[in-house]
């Protein structure tokens, strides 16, 4: 998508426009969170609702390097956005293009990583908590979340019960080769530590409950059933599939040669 078509959708994820360039603190976190996430263009000489005013370009030069060396002394790790002018009829637009970076999470240096990390939130840039932190930490180490080490290593699982679950399950013995094959259990040092996936497989990681509701009629304003699951993946999954079984209401009638058409209520 050109630059046209980018300034005729407005901002947002990856646009944002100044009208003159920013003062070096909302330069950095702009560039900080276009990086942390897909990326983005901030376009100088546009108005927030898409006006085309241009900049004066005499020291154009001038200020693309102030622009590089703002950057380069307030983020961490470096960011090398490509800077660059455009032209649309007879204005001169500014355009800092950040592409997603590698080596996130980028952050302010003067204030550090815990404060200093920024995303992009719709046309907004926001602070990132500290989960969101460690996600872009997975994210730089192509880990996902389900194989990163677990906070909860305090002693309180059972692993003896996860061993049941999978045996139970999978029909066969387990051993701890198995629970690490399976990514369950991770080498840190000379021991082994549970990763998420064991908590979220056991149904004690949060958020890991599956709920579920019959309504009357197409609103969803009447329930005529509703339950919630937890316990362990396997055990949820199969409370799942007896409820959906139990509200799929079936009928039929015999069609042209004989066969039966079924339907579902």
């Amino acid at each position: 998508m050109g630059i046209i078509e980018q300034i005729k959708k407005g901002e947002g994820k990856a646009i944002e426009f100044k009208e003159i360039i920013p003062s070096a603190e909302k330069l950095s976190k702009t560039v900080v969170s276009f990086a942390n996430m897909a990326g983005g263009k901030m376009i100088i000489g546009v108005t927030d609702k898409g006006e085309i005013i241009g900049i004066d370009d005499d020291d154009i030069g001038m200020q693309m390097d102030r622009i590089s060396n703002i950057l380069h002394d307030t983020i961490h790790p470096m960011i090398i956005p490509d800077i660059y002018t455009y032209t649309i009829e007879e204005k001169t637009l500014l355009v800092i293009e950040v592409y997603p970076s590698q080596l996130k999470p980028h952050f302010l240096k003067s204030i550090g990583k815990a404060e200093g990390t920024y995303i992009r939130v719709g046309a907004t840039n926001k602070k990132a908590d500290f989960e969101y932190i460690q996600e872009l930490e997975r994210q730089k180490s192509n880990l996902s979340f389900d194989e990163d080490f677990s906070s909860d290593q305090n002693g309180s699982f059972d692993l003896n019960a996860l061993t049941h679950t999978l045996k139970s399950n999978l029909n066969k013995d387990i051993e701890e080769k198995d629970l690490i094959n399976l990514k369950l259990l991770k080498p840190s040092g000379d021991r082994l530590k549970l990763t998420n996936a064991a908590f979220i497989l056991q149904g004690q990681s949060e958020n890991v409950q599956i709920k579920c509701a019959r309504f009357k009629g197409d609103k969803m304003d009447i329930f005529i059933d509703r339950k919630e699951y937890n316990g362990n993946i396997f055990e949820q999954l199969e409370n799942t599939m007896k409820f959906l079984l139990s509200n799929i209401n079936l009928n039929g009638k015999i069609g042209e040669d004989f066969i039966r058409i079924a339907n579902h209520r």
